[in-house]
């Protein structure tokens, strides 16, 4: 019932979000927007994703690696990362964040705790620099008149993001005194909800652990950077190539709104959402209502279109399995543990 309750919230605010972003667009000079994209951005544009999909990967694998003391193929890396991508982006509630864990297990590469770790930490620090990123585009921005909605949801995100990460860390220092604080100060919430955030500051804590030495969060840090700064530049390539006038920054300022946007529990695949964040940001650049619909829509269908081409490749290849995938995605937390 609950699931049931969140899905129709979900979809509720995705219409009222796609309402948002239909009003007062132009649907012919929309159209004429997409088609003037020349041929050589949508082969950078997907270069840039594969790239990305490169450093998401191998960032993660070394934690893996770390935390486990196994070894683990890049290949096989790269072909759960892909379906977890995909999962993670087109399915409610972020079921998909649970791939990876089971994948790991099943494949016996280490246990489902240590790659959960892994995620927990993957999710604070790419909330940290994107809504770093946020801070630094938006003094960039010179006069530009920018929208209340972003500065607020800015502010919020770097509340959320960095006060988790203080608590985390504080957490890693001092566990155990951290664990009973934290224990003491949910329980008014019930055993059970309280028992599960509690889990999910045990797993970011097993997290830290895969960056034991300086070196190790150096490593983790550049590869992470590598990412956003190539999804910045992918953003920029695009508005570039359909002539939205957009500087550079103006690419990486709609790409952290787009995450912060996206952070919303919207509908499945981000529909609504994803498209309303990158409107309201293109707009302080002077893109109308009508590019900036299309600009989204072809940002989002080319993600969807490369996430899903590529998961299936792995998936109907058997490079990972459709059963561990569904018990993965199963709303039931219990249910995953037949992948185990």
């Amino acid at each position: 019932m609950k699931r049931v309750l969140q899905g129709v919230i979900g979809v509720a605010l995705s219409l009222g979000l796609l309402w948002l972003s239909f009003r007062g667009v132009d649907w012919e000079a929309a159209y004429a927007t997409m088609a003037r994209v020349p041929w050589w951005v949508y082969v950078a544009y997907v270069a840039q994703l594969y790239a990305t999909y490169f450093f998401r990967t191998w960032r993660w694998q070394l934690q893996v690696e770390k935390l486990t003391g196994r070894s683990l193929p890049f290949g096989d890396a790269f072909a759960i990362c892909s379906v977890s991508f995909a999962g993670t982006f087109l399915l409610p509630f972020r079921l998909g964040e649970f791939i990876r864990p089971v994948l790991i297990s099943a494949a016996g590469y280490g246990r489902k705790s240590a790659a959960l770790a892994t995620v927990a930490l993957e999710r604070v620090v790419d909330g940290l620099v994107m809504t770093g990123v946020l801070g630094i585009t938006l003094m960039l921005l010179g006069n530009r008149e920018v929208p209340a909605i972003i500065e607020v949801g800015g502010y919020l995100a770097l509340l959320v993001f960095g006060g988790a990460m203080a608590v985390f860390v504080a957490a890693y220092r001092w566990r155990d005194l951290s664990l009973r604080f934290w224990r003491a100060v949910l329980s008014p919430l019930g055993t059970r909800i309280s028992e599960k955030l509690l889990g999910m500051l045990d797993a970011f804590i097993e997290g830290l652990k895969s960056l034991p030495t300086l070196r190790d969060v150096l490593v983790y840090m550049g590869l992470t950077l590598a990412y956003w700064l190539l999804n910045g530049l992918g953003m920029w390539i695009l508005a570039y190539g359909m002539n939205l006038g957009v500087p550079v920054e103006g690419g990486f300022f709609a790409l952290a709104c787009l995450v912060v946007g996206i952070t919303i529990p919207a509908g499945p695949g981000n529909v609504g959402n994803f498209e309303y964040a990158i409107q309201v940001a293109l707009k302080v650049f002077g893109v109308s209502m009508s590019d900036g619909f299309a600009y989204a829509i072809w940002t989002h269908l080319t993600q969807t279109l490369h996430m899903l081409l590529t998961a299936a490749v792995f998936l109907v290849a058997g490079k990972v399995s459709f059963r561990a995938v569904k018990v993965a995605t199963r709303s039931d937390d219990e249910d995953r543990d037949e992948a185990a």
